[in-house]
């Protein structure tokens, strides 16, 4: 037996599948404390043995530089282990840190994750805060108002499908035009 600690990201006490698929994919994303794949954390397809070194390798095989296979990817990579996160740069840290916080992840379990403390995720999260911040401007009430309501009316259209589709549950055809009915 090692003495190793346990991987919070494979190790299957610690683990409880909660991924949820993506609007117009079929891949799952991976939900607080959760690795996406098996309860064993291991990812779709792969196997512990899989693990072939930290680097990602594309269909040819060479190695890809972590810059350059997106934050999603690259998250799911930490997540099944044969990336350690604590070999990431600052920027792509952050970067994690970021999508993270964006799929609900408390602190605690990004900073596991992460291997560092939750001090450094906080001063993380802060960071991300003073590079995405949108200054005010004149048109920027105009621009939040239309962004707003591009995704009402897409809510309602959704909304009235339902309620006219026959396949749906009546309850469900009932709980769509009350839900359009309050916006």
């Amino acid at each position: 037996m090692s003495d190793a600690l346990p991987n919070p990201a494979v190790d299957s006490h610690n683990v409880t599948d909660l991924s949820l698929p993506r609007h117009g994919t079929d891949a799952p994303v991976a939900a607080p404390g959760c690795a996406p794949g098996d309860a064993a954390g291991n990812a779709p397809g792969h196997s512990p043995s899989d693990a072939s070194g930290d680097m990602p390798s594309d269909a040819a095989g060479d190695a890809v530089a972590l810059e350059d296979i997106g934050v999603a990817r690259l998250v799911q990579e930490i997540h099944a282990g044969r990336i350690q996160a604590d070999s990431l740069s600052a920027e792509l840290r952050r970067q994690c840190v970021g999508h993270l916080t964006i799929e609900g992840c408390a602190t605690s379990d990004i900073a596991a994750l992460m291997r560092v403390p939750e001090r450094t995720i906080r001063r993380d999260r802060a960071m991300v805060r003073r590079e995405e911040a949108v200054g005010p401007s004149l048109t920027l009430g105009d621009e939040l108002l239309g962004e707003y309501q591009r995704f009402t009316l897409a809510s309602v259209q959704r909304l009235t499908r339902m309620c006219n589709a026959a396949e749906e549950p009546a309850y469900a055809r009932l709980w769509a035009e009350e839900a359009i009915s309050r916006v």
